[in-house]
């Protein structure tokens, strides 16, 4: 389960906390979106507590019901977290990583705008990420499977993954062929074989499509 092992050191050393975590990096179809929980020093036990007697855990080991549920606590909890999503084009454009970056790089924004004077760590779910623009004043720690152990991860991964999912099943009403509602875009086979009947949309990431599927 998640804890706040990792927040609590960088609390007492003056650091706001900000979790990281994307949905959408492997998809053929769909923006990339990044959940971002900017967490002041929670000092309190009672309030520690409290936040992990929700059961906050990595998005992917939960229910489509218990992240909805979860999504509306932490939105009710948090004053500040965000989701930013990079779409298809530009994802086309300037590659997946460059497109992390960016949507990192719009966090990193809103948090300065939320906090101006505040000193950031990133915790950020994954291998180490490199070369974030205008990031060299804000330390960042990544952490491999940091969604299912640090609680500002997963509670970021939670908030991207309802928002994007909830996208992608919207966007399945206009492009039925493909599954949307059930797939989000990922590769599954059903997916796949409707690309090759089909072809692909505008929603679809060209490069991604061609690098896997002969068309």
């Amino acid at each position: 389960m998640t804890s706040f092992e990792y927040e609590i050191p960088l609390w007492k050393n003056g650091h706001t906390v900000v979790g990281i975590d994307e949905v959408g990096r492997g998809c053929l179809a769909g923006p990339l979106t990044l959940g971002a929980v900017c967490m002041r020093p929670v000092h309190d036990t009672a309030a520690r507590k409290e936040w992990l007697s929700l059961g906050i855990d990595d998005s992917k080991k939960l229910s489509e019901k218990r992240r909805k549920q979860l999504a509306e606590q932490i939105q009710k909890r948090t004053s500040h977290r965000y989701t930013v999503s990079v779409s298809v084009p530009t994802i086309n454009s300037i590659g997946i990583m460059d497109s992390w970056r960016l949507a990192a790089t719009k966090i990193l924004s809103l948090c300065r705008l939320d906090f101006p004077h505040d000193t950031f760590t990133f915790l950020v779910d994954g291998p180490a990420v490199d070369k974030i623009p205008y990031s060299e004043e804000v330390h960042t720690i990544s952490l491999v499977k940091g969604d299912a152990a640090s609680i500002t991860i997963a509670a970021a991964s939670i908030l991207a993954k309802v928002d994007r999912d909830g996208f992608m099943t919207r966007l399945a009403n206009q492009f039925p062929h493909y599954h949307w509602e059930k797939n989000k875009g990922y590769g599954t086979q059903v997916h796949r074989r409707a690309i090759r009947q089909y072809g692909i949309t505008p929603w679809h990431r060209s490069l991604f499509v061609r690098s896997i599927i002969q068309l």
